[in-house]
């Protein structure tokens, strides 16, 4: 053994709660089933009660099961994508919020690159049409907060169908999964790129310009990829993921 090498200590209730974990990923215990009491799962795991509780507060602190009040704890039915979105808020971070911009350049050009190659007429018409969402909803007209948050969702549809165009299945759940992240990410990006158009004029322009320039720039993505025109949506692309610019 090596000095850096180390055996990870884990306590009873790590086993246990890894015990029940197993049962419920073999369906021996389902989605929505009552399983057994904390004093027979002592008896069965050969613990006492209070590992047992302690493994199952594990559990109901990440989602997997749930104790109710006079009734017992039940296997929850796990949804990866509302977990990480629940759990955004305790870890956004402005180097988080910053990493955003790695992501997209890794995930997204790749998934261009392969939705360029394997998209067939139908996956096409699927883009437009979220293309042309988008272009409805820019077109908008309604209070400031609730226009940009519209457009972003508006974008970050555009911008996942993309990603179901590359037919991979991990991009797509990768995206997916950091939908909430992205969301305060492009929106940062695009109040800020508002508030550039208004300082370079002075005519105070409203939320019109900053969105009709996103719309020019999701405009030539859909046609890139139509066209299938990598060398266009790369440009592309970087330019828009750039964070610092507004233009």
């Amino acid at each position: 053994m090596t000095k850096t090498e180390r055996i990870k200590k884990t306590t009873l209730s790590d086993q246990v709660s890894q015990a029940i974990k197993e049962k419920i990923k073999s369906d021996e215990w389902e989605a929505g089933s009552r399983i057994p009491s904390e004093s027979v799962l002592a008896q069965a795991f050969g613990v006492n009660r209070l590992t047992v509780r302690n493994a199952l507060q594990k559990l109901n602190a990440i989602g997997i099961v749930e104790t109710r009040a006079g009734e017992g704890t039940y296997v929850k039915q796990f949804d990866l994508l509302e977990y990480i979105n629940e759990m955004s808020d305790l870890v956004t971070s402005p180097e988080i919020l910053d990493g955003v911009m790695d992501f997209r350049r890794c995930v997204e050009l790749e998934c261009g690159r392969l939705a360029i190659e394997r998209a067939d007429e139908a996956d096409i018409k699927a883009l437009e049409r979220a293309y042309l969402n988008y272009k409805s909803v820019s077109k908008q007209k309604k209070p400031f907060e609730e226009h940009v948050n519209d457009l972003v969702n508006a974008d970050l549809d555009f911008h996942i169908q993309v990603c179901k165009l590359s037919k991979n299945s991990l991009f797509i759940l990768a995206y997916s999964a950091v939908r909430e992240l992205m969301f305060r990410y492009v929106k940062s990006v695009f109040i800020n790129r508002y508030l550039s158009y208004k300082v370079k004029n002075n005519d105070g322009p409203n939320i019109d310009m900053a969105a009709s320039a996103a719309l020019k720039t999701h405009n030539d993505i859909f046609m890139a990829i139509k066209n299938k025109d990598f060398t266009l949506y790369e440009k592309t692309y970087i330019k828009m993921i750039d964070y610092e610019n507004l233009e």
